[in-house]
């Protein structure tokens, strides 16, 4: 499948590209100014349709579901109102092997009370179905974001969740457990899930 249109994406698919901060020092910057450099160059609701040519079909992250906030347009989800902190999200994967990756959510159901929204393995195979479809690489490593994800995972791969596990295999790709961005969550520092995505 061509994915250099903007039209191959559905509805709840993305890329991991946001407005970067013009900053020559960022690796040197501490965590909480990395995540205001990317606040301050977020814009609600955008998505720069040039920045497909810049894609990354070789990682993939993915959430539980779009929240009641999900703007209208192609590619827009993790790409919302300042209020979703995806600025928090571009900040911690910029200048990993994530930025530009595929993103997408394991259901459609849109809701931000996420313990309404059910996964279970038919939610894994046919995220499984569509990355195959859009042409991610069979050993591509994936991020979880959030327990509620990696607990599918796990089901699907036979593994028993729990909170010392951050990482399972799904076939040939590496499935890790990362905090998600969400502001209420308090687990969220950005060194803590810069250590968890990077190793």
């Amino acid at each position: 499948m061509d994915m250099s249109d903007k039209s191959s994406y559905e509805r709840i698919e993305s890329l991991a590209i946001w407005n970067t901060p013009d900053i020559k020092n960022f690796d040197s910057l501490n965590p909480d100014d990395k995540v205001n450099a990317f606040k301050n160059v977020y814009k609600s609701n955008f998505f720069n349709y040039d920045w497909i040519e810049d894609r990354n079909m070789n990682a993939v992250v993915v959430a539980c579901n779009p929240g009641d906030l999900l703007p209208e347009g192609e590619m827009m989800n993790f790409h919302g109102p300042k209020s979703s902190q995806d600025a928090r999200l571009a900040s911690v994967l910029y200048g990993t092997k994530f930025w530009g990756s595929y993103m997408t959510d394991l259901s459609s159901e849109v809701s931000s009370d996420i313990k309404k929204v059910k996964l279970d393995n038919s939610n894994v195979e046919r995220f499984l179905k569509r990355i195959r479809e859009v042409g991610i690489a069979d050993d591509a490593p994936i991020i979880a974001l959030g327990n509620k994800v990696f607990e599918a995972f796990c089901n699907y791969s036979g593994n028993k969740f729990n909170s010392s596990l951050f990482s399972v295999m799904l076939g040939k790709h590496q499935v890790k457990r990362v905090y998600h961005y969400s502001g209420a969550n308090p687990h969220w520092k950005w060194d803590i899930v810069r250590k968890q995505i990077t190793e």
